[in-house]
């Protein structure tokens, strides 16, 4: 509740950024599975921060399963999260069997916003590839914030990586973040995070146990400890040395 009401007063800058490694098997409920990891934290830890979540992350079974059932509370069942919390989530929807694969920004009860539709294919019995560039790019409590979806940011390069570098740090916030909300297993996570983030500040969720979810953040790298159990990591915007330092000279 007194979160709650703090946020009535205006919302806090985003100040850690984090994943949701989906990385166990059990796969029926993964917004359950979320909140079962986040009721492992102290409030504190999860304030301001902004998470990235799965690709598909409401589909019940997982991004593989033979026949997708969607679950409709997702984005409610988040949105309340957020809200008690004072989280900002990316999170990976399907918005029906065989519609389209997006991303969109949650914070709080305000009405979700699109961020981007996955081009690349791959699961025709769950979406529909996008024809078209629907990439979004939103300032959002001081960060500069855009996604690209599992494979989207695999196979971004050369000017089409430059141009998404270059629009979301045109929105002048003291920080951009690509958001990957991903399920990858042949693809290469890791190497993605790592190469994406000589540009920019990455995070990437992943929905499986074959590949890492991971934060680049300048000099800062978190991957999960373990691959094959649920984890969140985070990561400081600003490190403590940084803060420390700041202070003394103001």
């Amino acid at each position: 509740m007194l979160n709650l009401m703090r946020r009535k007063n205006g919302s806090p800058p985003i100040t850690r950024l984090g994943f949701f490694h989906l990385g166990s098997d059990e796969k029926d409920d993964p917004v359950g599975s979320l909140e079962a990891e986040i009721r492992k934290r102290e409030e504190s830890q999860l304030e301001n921060t902004l998470l990235v979540l799965p690709e598909a992350f409401n589909t019940r079974g997982g991004y593989y399963i033979d026949r997708p059932q969607i679950d409709q509370r997702a984005i409610p069942r988040l949105q309340t999260l957020a809200a008690e919390r004072g989280t900002v989530f990316v999170a990976g929807i399907i918005d029906r069997v065989g519609g389209s694969n997006s991303a969109y920004l949650i914070d709080g009860k305000a009405t979700p916003e699109l961020l981007t539709r996955k081009r690349t294919g791959g699961r025709a019995c769950l979406y529909t590839p996008c024809k078209t560039v629907e990439d979004r790019f939103i300032p959002c409590r001081g960060v500069g914030i855009t996604a690209l979806i599992c494979d989207d940011a695999a196979n971004a390069f050369g000017d089409g990586l430059r141009h998404t570098v270059a629009r979301v740090e045109s929105l002048m916030m003291k920080y951009s973040v690509l958001c990957i909300p991903a399920c990858m297993r042949p693809t290469p996570a890791l190497s993605t995070a790592r190469r994406l983030g000589n540009s920019i500040s990455v995070v990437l969720a992943n929905g499986d146990r074959e590949q890492h979810s991971a934060i680049v953040h300048g000099r800062q790298e978190k991957i999960p400890e373990r691959l094959d159990w649920n984890e969140i990591q985070l990561c400081d915007l600003e490190p403590e040395a940084v803060r420390g330092e700041t202070s003394r000279q103001a």
